[in-house]
């Protein structure tokens, strides 16, 4: 583990970046009748095969796990009561440190995952994760990359609908995720470690045990 650089400004990047993905059309969805993520070369590609429907209001969940610890977002910076930095767009609220809560501008102006938990001090990509900002004050800050065993890996399971009654926690690349918008009711592992410290049914019992907040729907 590389040790982080606070002055780096990677949160100032971060809300450049969110700032970006607000004004661009199009994110990275799932392909909702099969579970898995659709093929595609970049966003582009995903955009082709699926062409998402943004409006609303609705919730994910999220944890993030480092060498089988989960990450904390139990902070006011992390909050949008609390945090001028967390744009209503894609958001938590206070005493909550797993559920988002997105409320995109248009239809058109998905949040891709990275973008979203940027505003949380967690850049990552497909092999490496940084944890800065508030993260340093909370202990747990940090720069981890493939090394040794230890990798980026991610786990999903989508809410049940008409093709998919009871759908299954299922891996998912990594790089799939920075584009990806996650969708209502979804629940999103992300983990960085060695395969003896990936303890996924432990993981995916604690998300499914909580209660999302009701959603409006994709388009209402």
């Amino acid at each position: 583990m590389r040790a982080h650089d606070p002055t780096s400004g990677l949160i100032v990047a971060a809300l450049a970046a969110l700032a970006a993905a607000l004004g661009l059309a199009g994110c990275a969805e799932p392909d909702k009748a099969v579970g898995r993520d659709v093929a595609g070369d970049g966003a582009g590609g995903l955009e082709e095969a699926r062409e998402p429907d943004c409006p609303g209001h609705w919730h994910a969940s999220f944890d993030l796990y480092v060498n089988g610890t989960r990450i904390s977002f139990d902070h006011p910076n992390f909050t949008l009561e609390e945090s001028p930095r967390m744009p209503v767009a894609t958001h938590m609220h206070r005493g909550n440190d797993w559920q988002w809560h997105f409320e995109p501008p248009g239809q058109d102006r998905c949040v891709g995952l990275a973008a979203t938990v940027a505003v949380v001090g967690v850049v990552f990509d497909a092999d490496e994760l940084r944890l800065t900002w508030t993260h340093d004050e909370m202990g747990q800050a940090g720069w981890h990359e493939e090394r040794d065993g230890a990798g980026l890996e991610a786990r999903h399971r989508l809410d049940a609908n008409e093709t998919q009654p009871s759908p299954q926690w299922q891996a998912i690349e990594v790089a799939d995720l920075v584009q990806h918008q996650p969708l209502r009711g979804e629940r999103i592992i992300l983990a960085f470690g060695t395969p003896q410290q990936m303890d996924w049914p432990a993981w995916q019992s604690v998300a499914d045990a909580r209660q999302l907040a009701p959603s409006s729907s994709m388009s209402a």
